[in-house]
């Protein structure tokens, strides 16, 4: 079984939908490159994967709209135990 067996490639819907460029690090995250969506959908296509396009935000509701993380939880204050 060859690898392209074992890798299921899953897209955000908004890098197929809402942006022009998408932006990737190729192989090792010390730089990053831009390519059209055109272009990285022709990469998947010559790879010979069928990619799983995903609405993440479907996925998280309780994000915040545009692409903002969720704000993080409150840290609660220590109970402070009765002096004995």
């Amino acid at each position: 079984m060859c690898i392209r067996d074992r890798v299921k490639l899953i897209v955000d819907k908004r890098l197929t939908e809402e942006f022009e460029y998408i932006g990737v690090h190729p192989m090792v995250n010390t730089a990053t490159t831009a390519i059209s969506k055109e272009a990285f959908m022709k990469v998947v296509e010559i790879s010979g994967h069928e990619p799983q396009i995903l609405d993440f935000a479907a996925l998280a509701p309780a994000a915040p709209a545009g692409g903002a993380a969720a704000a993080a939880p409150k840290k609660q204050k220590p109970q402070q135990q009765p002096k004995k």
